[in-house]
């Protein structure tokens, strides 16, 4: 039966196919696992389908034992069709068959949708079989619905009349024959369209397959279906006999949508996340359609004018063809207002000639599209708002209002909006200033209202949102003062104040280059006469903070020396007007500190930071300006008024300082009071980057829970301001947690991403940080040609920056990956002993060279430096074997602990238990490994877990006694199994090369 099963005729089963291999089923585990379980509650009644006899009686008057029917309930493209096909593969690898139909809108003849069945069954193997035990009655019972039957049928049937129930016990013994072959799966798509003999028959098979190997699934979309429909009164009956169970089908959350695209770029991702809203049907359409013309969606995308495939318009306007004319009049009026609306703004739209609005008309109308879905009602008493469907729906209604009518409704409801935020201008500032571009509004109003649109934006930390609006309110503003003969002094700090915003703007969404042109514009705007005489001071003062940005700007691309030349130049700017403090020198010295911190130059670093310290904090105790006015300041003038936000930015630096160089609880202590000040002003991004930061701290310190809730916490407000280069670091990070706990292909998936994000960003630091972990982790997988050119690579990248401290991080990097190859040659020599292992020897040469020049280097991070140590003791103890290294080795282990770098902890008892064993002290030896699985199993380090099993295995291998031997074998037939669980292709190829050179001895013994 399972291979009949595949002969169904399913409608377009290919397209099926190959649906599910480029789009895998995403975000419906929780739905498909309810599925499966069906299925296994299915095939527990083939033991109870006996022989042939009576008819069933119908389970409606009592509590069923199960539900035979399952009702995959959503809209339109919400991917009930998808899920159904996913069971329709479960039930192909099984002994099932499978019988699908599909109804018709257009197609309602009486049984359709079971006469579309019993033809497939009839084009079966099995139907002749069928065909002998099919009685005459039975046959005649079924001739109306399948003509072709007739001929079977002995002269004198064929006049006789045929009652219903006549016929519906004839198809259910239909399926109950087919049923004696094993379990039956039935998928009944689009139900909603079935006509209401079909629906009726089916609530009757319902009744009669509760207890027998029957599974009915059907797709059903309840929008399309009126109240009054014969369906609708008998799912309801169906669900009162517990007969049914519906599953809901959501729309895909963000995360998922973008699991179910993550083929196409980034910035296409996140469009096509905003279209399709959830719903795969329309995700699928608009990747075919971006994909088969590439470069006018990418042109669409920055003009925020889409236009949608063929098939998604045919869709959506056979679901406004139900509409009046009306109807579609008030909703083309709504679709230029946006996604959601009031009944008053609306009706204010469609008054004539500032006219009464007519809310009686206009809420029927409403109504009418509520009835047909293509609204939908939210809030209660006055404060009701209807809201589109979908997104395209809207973006197809407004595609086809002409563009004079569309300046026209743009120009109304910019007006109606001023007049009903005249309280609150700033809340509808956006959609305000939306309607004036649209329109041709004045240029000042634009200005205006860009303005205030930014400043709500930057206070909700959507950069990106905020960046837009300022850029146009410079943009229009400039224009318009371009046409004036004279500027005033007024004028031009209202563009710098602009400018200032949109700076900031684009330097937190790594954008540096465009950041730093603003800045340079910012600067020579400073540079020129100053109004009064009074204002001198704080121009040089401003003028050297923005030196300071110019110098940031420099060194977010990791140019370290244009860095420090900006800070010199903001230095003589400050020396020169003979000003000793303030937040022009805190931040500049806070910038060097940064330069020197990246340098490895960890002593000077911290006393930059502590000078930029102690000058926040004289700042804030002679601070006279109270906080209501600091807030209303510019980013720039906020910086020289002083407030704590600097002296939280010095917290985290120190904090980074101490973390680099081991002080990890000291760490922590600066950022959770960066942390206080950062949430005290709802500095969303700036909590993102210290949540990332504890994250890495607990990370270091193997609290492995507490990093990964920091580093989710974290990662959900990186992507709410829109900080890509802040989401790859986050992504790198949880990829190393993943990789500590022995999840390699999780690991891997986080290392590429966050790498494919810095390569965005233009984040070089970011490349030399994560390329080494993946490069490592694919030679551990086997892909060593992969490691090298990957590694390499990231070599001449980090010696082209000129950072000593990531040159050295890299080598060390490249001193595991040689130790990893000589091993696998070590114990891999088949072929020729002698020549793999000088070959190995030659490899742990050139580790032991490579980690040495790492570690004469200064300034390499702390944890780093002590891996490196470790590296190096594993490479020099390979080679000669020399008992010394057990002593260097526990001074090491004193370092760890002392640290709090309780990961390293299992690879170092593993090391001493590794030399011990080698060196004739057993149970020493064996203290050592039962200390290495401890710290392991405490916090969770599966890959070294498994690689101590494996060591200590091997180790009792070696020993004489059985009882040794065979407790040898379990431990390495563990670390097998642990292996295969962490995907840990090299070590699994190691233990099972052992395990079976062993095999043949424990048979012996």
């Amino acid at each position: 039966m399972g291979k009949r099963a595949k002969q169904a005729d399913i409608g377009s089963l290919e397209e099926m196919t190959r649906r599910a291999q480029i789009h895998p089923l995403v975000g419906r585990e929780q739905e498909l696992a309810r599925l499966q379980q069906a299925l296994l509650e299915t095939e527990t009644r083939v033991q109870a389908h006996s022989t042939p006899g009576a008819i069933p009686e119908p389970q409606s008057w009592v509590m069923p034992s199960r539900a035979p029917f399952y009702l995959l309930c959503g809209d339109i493209g919400i991917g009930k069709t998808r899920l159904a096909e996913e069971v329709r593969r479960e039930v192909q690898k099984r002994d099932w068959s499978l019988l699908w139909s599909r109804s018709y809108v257009q197609e309602r003849a009486p049984y359709q949708l079971w006469i579309d069945i019993l033809r497939q069954v009839m084009e079966r193997d099995l139907w002749r079989e069928l065909e002998e035990k099919m009685s005459s009655p039975l046959i005649h019972s079924l001739v109306n619905l399948l003509p072709e039957l007739a001929p079977l049928l002995p002269h004198e049937y064929l006049a006789a009349p045929i009652h219903q129930d006549q016929l519906w016990d004839a198809m259910l013994s239909l399926f109950l024959l087919i049923g004696k072959s094993g379990p039956v799966l039935v998928v009944l798509d689009d139900l909603q369209w079935a006509d209401e003999s079909s629906c009726e028959f089916l609530a009757y098979l319902c009744r009669h397959v509760v207890d027998l190997p029957f599974l009915l699934l059907a797709t059903y979309r309840n929008s399309s279906l009126p109240v009054e429909h014969t369906l609708h009164k008998q799912l309801m009956q169906l669900k009162r006999e517990r007969l049914v169970e519906s599953l809901q089908l959501a729309p895909l959350t963000d995360d998922q949508m973008a699991t179910f695209v993550a083929h196409m770029p980034d910035q296409m991702v996140q469009h096509i996340q905003y279209l399709a809203a959830g719903n795969p049907f329309f995700a699928e359409e608009l990747v075919r359609a971006v994909e088969t013309r590439q470069e006018e969606y990418k042109q669409e995308v920055q003009s925020q004018r889409w236009t949608l495939p063929q098939t998604i318009n045919d869709l959506l306007e056979q679901r406004l063809g139900r509409l009046s004319k009306d109807c579609l009049s008030i909703l083309r009026a709504a679709a230029v207002l946006g996604v959601s609306f009031s009944l008053s703004t609306i009706c204010l739209m469609q008054a004539k000639n500032g006219g009464t609005p007519d809310r009686e008309a206009a809420l029927l109308l409403l109504e009418e599209a509520q009835e047909a879905e293509i609204l939908t009602e939210q809030g209660n008493g006055t404060n009701i708002t209807y809201h589109f469907w979908h997104p395209l729906l809207l973006h197809h209604l407004y595609d086809n209002i002409s563009a004079a009518r569309r300046i026209l409704l743009h120009r109304r409801a910019g007006q109606i909006l001023q007049e009903l935020y005249l309280q609150n201008e700033e809340e509808g500032a956006a959609s305000i200033v939306h309607h004036l571009l649209q329109s041709g509004g004045d240029a000042r109003q634009i200005v205006r209202y860009a303005e205030l649109a930014g400043l709500r934006a930057y206070k909700l930390s959507a950069y990106s949102e905020a960046a837009r609006y300022y850029w146009q309110a410079v943009k229009y503003l400039q224009e318009h003062l371009q046409k004036q003969l004279q500027i005033t002094a007024e004028e031009q700090l209202h563009v710098a104040s602009l400018q200032e915003y949109l700076a900031e703007c684009l330097r937190v969404l790594n954008r540096p280059d465009e950041a730093q042109q603003v800045y340079e514009q910012l600067l020579m705007t400073y540079c020129q006469p100053q109004p009064s005489h009074n204002a001198g001071p704080l121009y040089t003062e401003l003028q050297a903070l923005l030196q300071f940005h110019i110098a940031r700007s420099w060194y977010n691309r990791e140019k370290m020396e244009q860095t420090l030349q900006c800070c010199a130049q903001a230095e003589q700017i400050l020396h020169t007007a003979a000003i000793t403090g303030g937040g022009a020198w805190a931040y500049t010295y806070l910038q060097q500190s940064y330069v020197y911190w990246r340098k490895g130059f960890y002593a000077q670093a911290s006393t930059l930071a502590q000078r930029a310290c102690s000058l926040f904090e004289d700042m804030l105790q002679h601070q006279d300006a109270d906080a209501e006015l600091i807030d209303t300041l510019s980013p720039i003038k906020r910086m020289l008024v002083g407030d704590d936000v600097g002296m939280a930015h010095a917290y985290c630096h120190l904090a980074a300082i101490l973390t680099s160089s081991g002080q990890y609880r000291e760490a922590l202590v600066y950022l959770n009071k960066a942390l206080q000040v950062y949430e005290q002003h709802s500095l969303r991004r700036n909590v993102a980057i210290v949540y990332n930061d504890m994250g890495d701290i607990y990370l270091h310190l193997a609290d492995f829970s507490q990093a990964q809730d920091f580093f989710q916490r974290g990662l959900q407000d990186a992507k709410y301001v829109g900080d890509l280069l802040l989401v790859a670091y986050i992504k790198g990070n949880s990829g190393i947690l993943a990789l500590r706990c022995g999840q390699l292909t999780r690991a891997e998936d986080h290392f590429k991403h966050a790498i494919t994000l810095v390569e965005q960003c233009n984040g070089l630091l970011g490349k030399v940080l994560f390329s080494p972990y993946l490069a490592l982790l694919l030679t551990e997988e086997g892909k060593t040609a992969q490691g090298q050119s990957i590694l390499h690579s990231t070599l001449l990248l980090a010696r082209r920056l000129h950072l000593v401290p990531y040159i050295g991080y890299v080598l060390i990097t490249l001193g595991n990956m040689r130790l990893i190859q000589a091993t696998l040659l070590a114990e891999h020599n088949d072929t020729d002993t002698n020549v793999c292992e000088k070959a190995s020897i030659s490899l742990l040469k050139k580790a032991k060279r490579t980690v040495e020049r790492a570690l004469s280097f200064d300034g390499i991070d702390a944890e780093i430096h002590l891996e490196g140590c470790l590296t190096l003791l594993e490479v020099s103890w390979l080679l000669d074997r020399n008992e010394l290294v057990y002593e260097q080795v526990a001074l090491l282990r004193t370092k760890s602990e002392e640290r709090g770098l309780i990961w390293l902890l299992p690879r170092i008892e593993r090391l001493l238990g590794t030399i011990l064993a080698a060196t004739n002290h057993q149970e020493q030896a064996a203290l050592h490994f039962e200390q290495s699985l401890y710290y392991a199993r405490r916090y969770d380090l599966q890959k070294e877990y498994g690689r101590t099993l494996h060591s200590y295995g091997k180790a009792l291998l070696k020993r004489s006694a059985r009882v040794n031997y065979t407790r040898g074998v379990e431990y390495l037939q563990e670390a097998r199994q642990v292996f295969a669980r962490c995907q840990a292709v090299r070590d699994l190829r190691l233990v099972e090369k052992l395990l079976a050179s062993s095999s043949s001895f424990v048979e012996i013994l």
